[in-house]
């Protein structure tokens, strides 16, 4: 198993130049706001 944790630093690492291949950066402004905006909150099941 550490060999595994070792290839993959090496992969991150190396694919880390690259835009295509590197691991993505989250748009935390984006994740900050609900989609949707909730409105209310349901407190019952629907009948």
């Amino acid at each position: 198993m550490p060999m595994l944790l070792d290839v993959s630093e090496a992969l991150e690492g190396a694919f880390s130049t690259d835009d295509a291949l590197r691991r993505p950066v989250p748009d935390l402004d984006a994740l900050s706001k609900p989609v949707p905006e909730l409105r209310s909150i349901v407190l019952s099941p629907p009948r």
